[in-house]
Formats: structure tokens, sequence, C-alpha cells
């Protein structure tokens, strides 16, 4: 969850005796606790002793914070316990362990005990880490037990749909959620991401993110909780969180923070939301009621997808590749039929830049939909209730073509060993919906005006889609 600055400590310090000039190696355990020579091992006489520094033997050092995750605890906060890592363990897989920070792991170690200060009153104990095991998240979702599955329902023609109706089986489709369950399950599979500065077989040097970023901003009461909740239940990793509680950047982002109760009170590096979510998803409700800057995540949502923290004496850069999907409200809690869509969207612009779509849900009166509504919400509950209390087993409103197990590998199968590439016919189809149709959006019928970056949107969801 943390990691301090590297600092050198020492493992063994050789006095000297200034008497005989002998020299004295003593080990050392605790960097808050120097331990010196009782006497000289030549002569016997109890010093004066001066350290040999080139002989004495030092470590680089960092110090973590170990917690528990959250889903994982009893009381759904998660104890925490500092780590001490030394040495080799410093680089791992060509990274350094600062850039770590956020994801989930197994640490090997044995526990000791150090002074917390100078003082020698207060012991901490700590783990003193012998090897490090970074854990996927997506490991715990078994593919092979549901491939079968996946194949038959990939082979069918309306698979997409199939997948979209099956996230919330309880919603009634309206024409904004029947366009919006497709967005999400775009946003589940994404695009292949493309870099060819790593690809040595190549001279080219091109980079198209694959993460779709999308929104849901809609009225009070239109089911976009119910959408996130469910689009967290089919990712196979994913962060969902409020943004309410994400007060400032670090708890987006990342940054350098004094700790008092971790660190000595010096300053550690905290990642935040998007950089523990890396390599998934990232859900944040309620976007419009959060005080922290968003603008602070345009970074780490385009290009390279990365946050880079240089402060204090702590340099470090953490990966940020994840899809962002974001919930709130119009700036007065409602939608105004009296003005424009995007007048009423308060969310900085050059964040709302970043969304490859942007779903906005109103609820507007209508006999007859409203009834539908009713009647899908009625019979969702009656059903539910016959399950609870009655040992109903199957289902007509609450029925899923997919559940969330099966779309959960569906998800990670794809992600992992599916990269369209586009045909030429594909590619031609996609030029003329962006000549004729993106471009000519009026603005301010757009939340955001098209350019010729919406180009890359129409190929990440047609990746997604294929995908």
């Amino acid at each position: 969850e943390q990691a301090t600055k590297a600092k050198e400590v020492p493992e063994s310090l050789v006095y000297t005796c200034k008497g005989c000039g002998i020299p004295n190696p003593i080990p050392q355990n605790d960097p808050n606790d120097i331990q010196e020579p009782y006497e000289c091992e030549g002569c016997g006489n109890k010093g004066p002793f001066v350290i040999n520094h080139d002989k004495s033997e030092f470590a680089d050092e960092i110090k973590l914070k170990l917690k528990q995750p959250a889903d994982k605890a009893p009381n759904g906060q998660g104890e925490s316990m500092t780590v001490v890592v030394r040495d080799s363990l410093l680089e791992l897989n060509g990274k350094h362990i600062q850039t770590y920070t956020g994801e989930r792991a197994t640490i090997n170690g044995w526990i000791e005990r150090r002074q917390e200060s100078q003082s020698g009153k207060e012991f901490i104990r700590y783990v003193n880490a012998h090897s490090i095991d970074f854990l996927d998240e997506q490991d715990t979702v078994d593919v092979s037990d549901h491939l079968e599955t996946i194949k038959t329902e990939a082979a069918k023609d309306n698979c997409i749909d199939r997948f979209a109706q099956s996230l919330v089986p309880q919603l009634y489709e309206t024409d904004a959620w029947e366009g919006g369950l497709l967005v999400a399950v775009a946003y589940l599979f994404g695009s292949p991401r493309i870099d060819l500065r790593n690809n040595k077989n190549v001279e080219a040097d091109a980079t198209f993110r694959g993460d779709i970023h999308c929104a849901f901003i809609g009225d009070p009461g239109t089911m976009k909780s119910g959408v996130a909740r469910a689009i967290h239940q089919f990712s196979p990793q994913s962060e969902h969180r409020s943004a309410t509680g994400l007060s400032s950047e670090v708890g987006l982002t990342a940054s350098a923070v004094r700790d008092s109760e971790f660190g000595d009170g010096k300053w550690t590096l905290k990642p935040g939301v998007l950089v523990r979510g890396n390599g998934g998803h990232v859900i944040l409700e309620e976007i419009d009621k959060t005080g922290a800057d968003l603008s602070r995540m345009n970074d780490g949502l385009e290009g390279d997808q990365k946050i880079t923290v240089d402060k204090a004496g702590i340099n470090a850069t953490l990966e940020t590749r994840v899809g962002l999907l974001v919930t709130g409200n119009p700036e007065e809690g409602r939608f105004y039929p009296e003005e424009s869509i995007p007048s009423q969207i308060d969310i900085d612009r050059s964040l709302l830049s970043r969304f490859d779509a942007i779903v906005t849900v109103e609820d507007t009166p209508d006999i007859e939909i409203d009834t539908e509504i009713a009647g899908t919400i009625g019979e969702s509950y009656r059903e539910a209730a016959e399950a609870e209390f009655k040992g109903r087993t199957e289902f007509d409103a609450l029925d899923r073509y997919i559940t969330p197990e099966v779309g959960k590998a569906w998800v990670k199968y794809a992600r992992e060993n599916i990269t369209p590439v586009p045909t030429r016919e594909a590619i031609e189809t996609l030029k003329e919906w962006y000549a004729e149709d993106a471009r000519q959006l009026n603005e301010d019928e757009s939340v955001v005006p098209a350019t010729p970056r919406k180009m890359e949107v129409g190929l990440r969801f047609a990746s997604a889609f294929a995908r």
C-alpha cells in the first residue's frame, strides 16, 4: 500500500581499536539500535574505537506497508504490517520495488522486532522479507471450467446482445440503457494495447491505447449504480469505489505523503485507485460529489498511461493501464429539458475528452415506459422473494443467458488471448461512420465535440466487440 524511499543501513560494522589497531566486526540487526563492541578482541581494552567504513557491510533498504485486502478481511478494514525489503528484492523483473506499490502480493519472510526509535522504549514487529510473489487477480478465475460454454456463446450471432442483457436482468432497457449496456460490454473486453516502441522487429513508432473509458451520467434512480455493480461483478479484476472518499489526487493517482504511523513519519509513496487497478478496470461512482481535482487523472488515462511521482527524494513511475468507468448525476441533480445536456455535466472538459463513450440517462415521465419499468421491477422482486423464501431456482425476469462466473472467464480469456486486427473493409466502414456521423454531430448535441480522436474510439469499440 505504501513504500518509503531507499536508505543505506548497516549489516555489519567493523570497529578498529585505536589502541592496537585490531578490527572488531559487529553484526547489526536494527539501524535504530547500533551495536558497538564491549571490548577489543585483540587487547581487551574498552576502546576507543573508530568505524572502518571500507570494511563494513551496508545494504539498501525500503520499508513497505503491507495491508490485508479489504475483501479478505473479516471486518472489511484489513490489518497492516511493516515489511523490510533489502538488496536483491529491490529490483524484481527489471522493475524497482516502488513501482509495484498498490499491487497484491504474497510476501514470505520471518517476523522480527526493532526499536521504534532511538529511545529504545517501544518496539515494532515487522516482516523481514526473503521473497515476494505478485498476484494476478485474474488468476482467481478458472477459464478452463467455462471454456466450452464460452465457445458456444461466442459462436452465436447475437452473442454481444446476450452478454449485455445478462449484466442486469432486472433492468428495463430504455433506448439509453440499450446502448449503455453495449458500452459496458465493450468496456469490459477492451481493445489490445499497441505499442511498437517495444517491438524490436520494426522501426515504426506508434502507440494506441486499448483500455476503454466511459461515463454514465443520469438522473437519480436510473440504475447507474446497479449497472456499475454488475460490471464490477463481471470483471475479473476491478477496483470499485465511491469517488466521495477520494478527497485529493493521492486517492486518484499517486503521491509522496508524510505518514506519522509508517516510515518514521518521513515521506512515503502512496498509490491511488488508478495504480491499484492497473491491468484491469476502475469504477468510480458519484464522480460529481468528489472534492478531488479530477484533471489529475488525465496523464494516467492516455498515452503511456503512467503516473510519475518525484518528490522528497522519491522518484517512481507507476503504470495506470486501466479502463475507467465513472457514474454521476447532472450538475443540478437531474437533467432539465430546457437546457443542453453538455452544459449540465459538471466534469472537467479535459477529463471528458478522454472518455470513449458518455451515456446520458434521463428520467422523463412516460406512461407506457413507466408501466414497463414498474412491471420489470415488480417481477424481479417477486422472483427474488420466491427464491429467498420458497426455494425457487428457475427464473424469467431474473434469468441470465450468461452467469457472472462465465462472464468473468470470458472477459479474462478474451483479454489475454484475442488480438483482433481490423480488415480494410472494417476500416472503410469506420471511415464512413467518422466522416458522416461522428463529425456531423452539432456541438450543442455532443458532450465532447468529435475530433480525429473519435476515429480511435471507433477502432477500440470495434476491436472490443470482435474480442
